[in-house]
């Protein structure tokens, strides 16, 4: 079985959003909600004691977004029919220069027994100790 990253998974999952037509900040901002999508899916699936949290910013794209209870539905489908078998975390999405200079997507994430540490190193304000050893987060770009 190929390897694929988690960019190139992120990718896969959003292209119902995608037309060719995006500019970086488009694609960015459609990637961001593929994230939120995942990451309800994922919480909500691992009964994860941080679902109240990841649930109110995906209620709050639904209600707030143009068609934003169509998009997450046909998102939530696809995560539970295509995607199931990955249960990671995403807890960063953003782009980055590649080696010709051109944004790629750039995925961080952990697996989902993790995000305890990961709240918990983000409110004391030093999400770097996460880097320094009690975690690796893994940036994986296309």
């Amino acid at each position: 079985m190929k390897r694929i990253s988690y960019s190139e998974l992120l990718t896969e999952f959003i292209d119902p959003l995608l037309d060719g037509k995006e500019t970086e900040s488009t694609y960015l901002d459609k990637a961001v909600i593929g994230m939120v999508a995942w990451n309800y899916h994922v919480a909500k699936s691992a009964d994860s004691p941080f679902l109240k949290h990841v649930e109110e910013v995906y209620l709050d794209f639904r209600k707030k977004k143009i068609n934003g209870s169509a998009i997450m539905d046909k998102l939530l489908k696809r995560k539970e029919t295509m995607f199931r078998q990955y249960a990671q975390f995403f807890v960063r999405v953003d782009t980055r220069p590649g080696k010709d200079r051109t944004p790629v997507l750039h995925v961080e994430y952990l697996p989902i027994e993790m995000l305890p540490l990961f709240v918990a190193e983000m409110e004391q304000g030093d999400p770097g100790d996460i880097l320094k050893g009690k975690l690796t987060l893994r940036p994986i770009s296309f």
